[in-house]
């Protein structure tokens, strides 16, 4: 009986480390074959639309800014010097 069991644990060992190996040598093949270029496109594609999305919606606040500013500025420009004052008064009474 102890013969059997002491069989049974070293084919058991044996059968674990043939295992190991052969799993080890499996992933080194599915590595080097299937993956050779570990990048992946259409991520890094996504990630660059979405920095470019980004980017455009960035841009287009700042376009609006300017225009808005640009138009204030043409406003007060065209006043006369009594609505400038006239203005003026109301801003500081706020």
């Amino acid at each position: 009986m102890k013969k059997l069991l002491v069989g049974v644990v070293f084919l058991s060992i044996v059968n674990f480390v043939l295992l190991v190996l052969i799993c080890d040598n499996v992933r080194l093949v599915v590595d080097e074959f299937v993956l050779p270029n570990k990048c992946d496109t259409s991520v890094n594609k996504v990630r660059i639309d979405s920095i470019e999305y980004i980017i455009r919606s960035k841009d287009s606040i700042v376009n609006r800014i300017k225009y808005n500013e640009k138009e204030y500025t043409e406003k007060i420009d065209a006043l006369d010097d009594d609505a400038n004052v006239k203005l003026f008064k109301e801003l500081v009474s706020k």
